[in-house]
């Protein structure tokens, strides 16, 4: 009899969820102010210009208890304690034909200085145009971040997992890290450039700067279209470096573990060379050798060697 009744009581619970997934809710939050926003698992936000601060959200209604959004610290949270599910829910929510949850905000502000996107956090900055003095994005997990356009001082971008981001960034020194299957395509104009890219990651640049420091390690892959002034480079691994498009004036290069990089440079170019490292040049630089020990500097013939 008990086992009849659990039964019955699970196939009950399991058609109100049903029921309520049918059903959403929309919520309206008015703030003094805030400077930055966390947002986490499934969430997908909108960034609107506004004078005022104001978070709207819409989300599954049997989903109430663990929607979140709230501000403190000058901290806006926008939250979905996915953890917090029960069995049931996790039941519903979970498999291959299962539905997606309805979980989407729009956020009011005028700028903001940093965004922290966390799980399978969507951000869209629907060609939001902000000016905060500094800048900083974190990503994690499979987060996705696309169309903002920041203008700051300075300018840092972390990427981790299957983030991935696509910005527009006009700042005096932008800082790029990427690890593990993480992607950044950025168009962007600086003075300084600052790259660490590791794991299987992917930035894509296009654009102008001025001093370039890099680094380079795994089997991470550089690209940029553009120009620039100067790099400094430490490449590792299997990475690659793809600046052929953007034109340099000197260049100074340190590889070694099967690295590789394509440059294009008119002035200087200074190498030190190991283990099965590559420089491939364009241009006619007066060269500087520190050491070429099995490895290869040789001229860009127009096609890049895999």
């Amino acid at each position: 009899m008990a086992k009849k009744w659990m039964t019955f009581v699970a196939a009950l619970f399991a058609a109100l969820v049903a029921q309520a997934q049918s059903q959403t809710t929309t919520k309206t939050n008015d703030f003094v102010s805030f400077d930055n926003i966390e947002v986490s698992d499934d969430f997908e936000v909108t960034y609107q210009v506004s004078d005022a601060y104001k978070v709207v959200w819409t989300y599954d209604t049997v989903l109430s208890d663990l929607i979140s959004v709230y501000v403190t610290g000058q901290t806006l949270y926008v939250d979905f304690n996915r953890k917090g599910m029960s069995s049931e829910l996790k039941k519903t929510y979970t498999g291959r034909k299962a539905p997606k949850p309805v979980l989407k905000a729009t956020v009011y502000a005028p700028f903001f200085s940093g965004l922290t996107l966390n799980d399978n956090a969507v951000f869209n900055g629907n060609g939001g145009h902000i000016d905060p003095a500094r800048f900083t994005l974190v990503m994690t997990g499979k987060a996705k971040l696309s169309d903002l356009i920041v203008d700051a001082d300075v300018c840092s971008v972390t990427a981790g997992k299957d983030a991935n981001a696509t910005l527009t960034v006009n700042a005096e020194e932008i800082s790029i890290k990427t690890e593990k299957s993480a992607l950044v395509n950025m168009v962007l104009q600086s003075d300084r450039l600052n790259i660490d890219a590791s794991g299987s990651s992917a930035i894509s640049l296009t654009g102008d700067t001025g001093d370039i420091v890099s680094t380079s390690q795994n089997s991470a892959k550089v690209s940029m279209n553009g120009s620039a002034e100067t790099i400094r480079h430490d490449g590792k691994g299997t990475s690659e470096l793809d600046l052929i498009s953007a034109p340099l004036q000197t260049a100074d290069l340190v590889m070694a573990n099967a690295s590789k990089i394509y440059v294009n440079v008119y002035d200087t170019l200074k190498v030190d060379l190991k283990g099965n490292s590559s420089v491939i040049f364009d241009g006619k630089p007066q060269i500087e050798v520190v050491n070429i020990i099995s490895s290869t500097l040789m001229h860009y013939t127009g096609s890049k060697r895999r």
